[in-house]
């Protein structure tokens, strides 16, 4: 794993480059964001082939530290770049844009239970977990709160965001402007906070909420980024003194970051704004990640099925290298597929509506 892990990275700095003192302005590009997305969603990918493989070998080793190191910190760039986004389509389209909410969470959902039935259907064919026996597991797995093999708590996650972020910004209808922007995007923290309690009282596994925040968060960084922008980039001082406070609060929350939710926050908050710090610096670009990052919920949400496939014949175990690059492969395959697939159905429902 680790030699695979040491190519992403060559793959990765052989087409990128160091800005310095001349900054990359375009480090919240689409393609960028795309891109960085793309080496995270591999990450991902890594990350949940790697307990199929069964015991490390003495080459996993270096891999294996920084998955422990990485932790829900592998998903921080989708939810901060997301919310990003969406904050500044509401700026150039207002309101309209808000209402379109809702109906993006549908879609979400149509994909993502597509998806289950996908899982389903390998269940009943070659796993025989039984979770077709279980109807109401599979039910609440359509509502992605339970899973079937699938990854569910990262859409879970987007989906009660995206309704949270359409209810905070209703009164952008009657007043839009910058600062019922900001109240609204306070409301959307508070709601988010509210959320993240009530999935902690209703005891759901961390990783279900401690990095939901960020989504806010790129919400915040998009009003603000010219503020933002203008003391970091007041002068190579500044940037680097900036960066060397990131980097201490990262270290001083690394180590209690399992001990509460607020450390958990103040370490995904150094992680990403070491991201952006780190992006405006460098210029990252690669065709293969930018592709991956383009893709990122297809790739995320069906990686598992060919892991299954070839974990339950054993192949992660006996051949883990070659299980790992089919199961990508297959990945990809599968991805590709599954998006023209449900794209012509979207976009049939769209005709539908439009029409009627």
């Amino acid at each position: 794993m680790s030699v695979i892990l040491a190519i992403l990275i060559i793959i990765l700095i052989s087409k990128s480059e160091f800005t310095g003192s001349n900054y990359n302005r375009n480090y919240l590009s689409r393609d960028t964001t795309a891109t960085v997305n793309g080496i995270f969603v591999m990450l991902v990918f890594l990350s949940h082939y790697y307990p199929y493989i069964g015991t490390p070998g003495e080459y996993d080793q270096a891999y294996a530290a920084l998955r422990v190191h990485l932790n829900q910190a592998e998903v921080v760039t989708f939810l901060f770049y997301s919310g990003y986004g969406i904050m500044e389509s509401i700026k150039r389209k207002g309101f309209s844009y808000v209402q379109k909410l809702p109906q993006k969470a549908l879609q979400l959902l149509f994909r993502f239970d597509t998806a289950v039935l996908l899982y389903l259907i390998l269940d009943v064919f070659i796993l025989h977990n039984g979770f077709v026996k279980d109807l109401k597991t599979v039910l609440l797995a359509l509502l992605t709160w339970t899973s079937v093999g699938n990854s569910n708590w990262y859409i879970t996650a987007v989906l009660c965001l995206y309704l949270l972020t359409f209810i905070a910004f209703l009164p952008i209808a009657k007043k839009d402007s910058p600062l019922m922007q900001n109240i609204c995007t306070i409301l959307l923290i508070l709601f988010t906070m509210a959320t993240v309690y009530v999935q902690m009282k209703l005891h759901r596994p961390n990783y279900c909420y401690n990095t939901m925040i960020m989504f806010p968060l790129g919400i915040v960084y998009s009003l603000h980024r010219q503020s933002i922008e203008k003391v970091l980039l007041h002068s190579e001082i500044t940037f680097y003194c900036s960066f060397l406070l990131t980097v201490g609060l990262y270290c001083y929350s690394i180590g209690e970051r399992l001990q509460s939710i607020e450390m958990y926050t103040l370490w995904i908050i150094a992680f990403m704004a070491a991201v952006v710090l780190l992006t405006m610096i460098i210029d990252v670009r690669s065709k293969f990640f930018l592709w991956l990052g383009n893709h990122v919920f297809s790739i995320y949400i069906l990686q598992r099925i060919p892991m299954h496939i070839l974990s339950h014949y054993g192949y992660t175990r006996s051949h883990k290298y070659f299980s790992l690059v089919l199961a990508f492969l297959s990945t990809v395959f599968i991805a590709l597929l599954f998006e023209k697939a449900t794209d012509w159905v979207i976009n049939k429902l769209s005709e539908k509506r439009n029409s009627a």
